[in-house]
């Protein structure tokens, strides 16, 4: 069995915190107690003014807001290059998977004497891809093949 004044403790613990919660919420994090105030302060100056200039503060105010949202729209991108030429890339390899178009990127030709069993044959090739508002990215991939006399 395990240990039969673990349940005993258990409890004596979970009474002291729950009194030193209530002594915390009763005594040291209460809520301030209100002053009063001769008036609304800043607020006052939109008291004073009419019903139609409120309604074109609050116009001006949220056509404003709405000018810094479309700023920011433009100006920050809705996906990094880097996902852009992650993305190049996985339809790049769809389509040589999936497709099945032929892999035209060794660069060997029709002749493979000349490569023995083991032998490293590197090409790069080229991604270009284009999007019309971020403008043309190009990516380099670097692929090694390793040929065998089967």
């Amino acid at each position: 069995c395990s240990l039969p004044i673990a349940a005993t403790a258990a409890f004596i613990a979970n009474w002291i915190e729950v009194k030193t919660d209530a002594y915390k919420l009763m005594y040291i994090f209460q809520k301030p107690v209100p002053r009063g105030a001769e008036d609304i302060g800043l607020w006052q100056v939109f008291d004073d003014k009419s019903d139609m200039f409120r309604m074109w503060f609050f116009i001006l105010f949220q056509w404003g807001c709405f000018t810094i949202q479309l700023i920011l729209m433009a100006l920050v991108p809705d996906e990094p290059a880097e996902i852009h030429i992650q993305l190049a890339r996985q339809e790049f390899m769809t389509e040589k998977a999936v497709l099945k178009i032929p892999d035209d990127t060794l660069g060997l030709g029709d002749d493979i004497d000349g490569v023995g069993s083991g032998d490293k044959v590197g090409k790069e090739f080229d991604i270009h891809t284009y999007h019309k508002d971020e403008g043309s990215v190009r990516a380099t991939f670097r692929s090694n093949y390793r040929l065998s006399n089967a």
